[in-house]
């Protein structure tokens, strides 16, 4: 399935296999700022900049996409919000802010579970890890940081890229984490190591989705350069 979005601001939602429109779902005012898919292909969270003044009450929204109607709306965020992602057990919701925080969010209940702060700079890109209990994060100062959602504390910060980070990804066992950014590269991190192993080069312009295949030896990356490359890094 693919999600665009329309001048109309209607969410469409595209069968890849026919090229015919499934649904569209309606509702929104304004330019959506950020949108996921979640884990089981069911539910989408969106959130727009609904009104000229860019309010923080503009409400993020979940939608089922079997029927089309909206789930939930959550309100009570902290910031304009630049990322989302859904855990893979479809439990949980992070928001990326505006205001260098990360807001957890309780899917069964749209109550907010914890905030994580940082120093500085707006959030960017946000991403779970395979067994949902980590959350890496992309920040304006280029720095990637990798968070135990148990304990709510950071316990790592990688750093190499030279522009800010727009995708992040977890392999499907967990072991690798890719990153990338406007700087044009891809970078393949080891979560145990903490180290950098692996730069990839090749689109001229930045790089904004990154996809496992379900292997793991395969990555699919998205840019500004309208390619899309797979890279076998395996």
């Amino acid at each position: 399935m693919l999600a665009s979005v329309s001048e109309d601001n209607a969410i469409e939602l595209w069968d890849l296999t026919t090229g015919q429109q499934l649904r569209a779902l309606h509702g929104h005012q304004g330019d959506v700022n950020a949108f996921a898919f979640s884990s089981d292909g069911r539910m989408v969270a969106s959130y727009t900049l609904d009104n000229e003044s860019l309010s923080i009450n503009n409400p993020i929204e979940l939608w089922n996409l079997d029927t089309g109607q909206q789930l939930r709306t959550i309100l009570k965020h902290s910031s304009l919000i630049e990322a989302l992602a859904f855990s893979p057990d479809d439990k949980m919701l992070a928001s990326g802010n505006a205001n260098n925080t990360i807001e957890i969010w309780n899917l069964n209940t749209g109550q907010q579970l914890c905030t994580l702060h940082r120093r500085f700079g707006f959030i960017s890109a946000v991403a779970f890890s395979p067994d949902s209990k980590i959350l890496a994060s992309a920040s304006e100062d280029n720095a990637i940081e990798l968070w135990d959602i148990n304990t709510r504390q950071k316990f790592r910060t990688l750093y190499g890229h030279l522009g800010i980070v727009y995708t992040l990804a977890f392999s499907p066992d967990g072991k690798i984490l890719a990153s990338g950014s406007i700087d044009h590269t891809i970078k393949l991190w080891n979560l145990n190591t903490g180290q950098q192993s692996l730069s990839l080069h090749g689109h001229p312009s930045p790089v904004y989705t990154l996809a496992f295949s379900p292997n793991g030896k395969i990555l699919a990356s998205g840019s500004a350069d309208r390619t899309i490359k797979i890279w076998r890094i395996h």
